[in-house]
């Protein structure tokens, strides 16, 4: 699968779920400070579903119509340490292939989804 850590993903994640067999490019290290826009105009240009944890993106996404059409997976989680929050980041990267055209926000006790609206550009 090919995604997009935004900049607030920590490189443990990102490590965790290229082990686990994703392509991912990390905005930290590739174009550190760029703009929630940006990251969204890369992830458009490279077909990646962008992981974050900014609420922010629903924003860009639902008020501002500027979605990502690979879609956008927003972690709203609780975690007692960092590598159970790393587990728990690759089981719900890993658990459905069809991220594509959805927003998701997954919280500790459930994963929302949206249909991401059509993009204009």
């Amino acid at each position: 699968m090919l995604l997009l850590a935004d900049e607030n993903f920590s490189g443990e994640a990102v490590s965790a779920l290229r082990v686990a067999g994703h392509d991912v490019a990390w905005v930290r290290t590739m174009s550190p400070g760029i703009s929630d826009e940006e990251v969204v105009d890369v992830a458009r240009l490279e077909e990646r579903i962008i992981l974050t944890f900014d609420k922010d993106f629903g924003d860009i996404a639902f008020r501002r119509n500027m979605s990502a059409p690979h879609g956008v997976i927003l972690f709203r989680i609780r975690a007692t340490s960092e590598p159970h929050s790393i587990e728990s980041i690759v089981n719900v990267v890993r658990s459905r292939n069809d991220w594509s055209g959805y927003f998701v926000v997954v919280e500790t006790d459930r994963i929302r989804v949206s249909r991401l609206p059509e993009s204009d550009t």
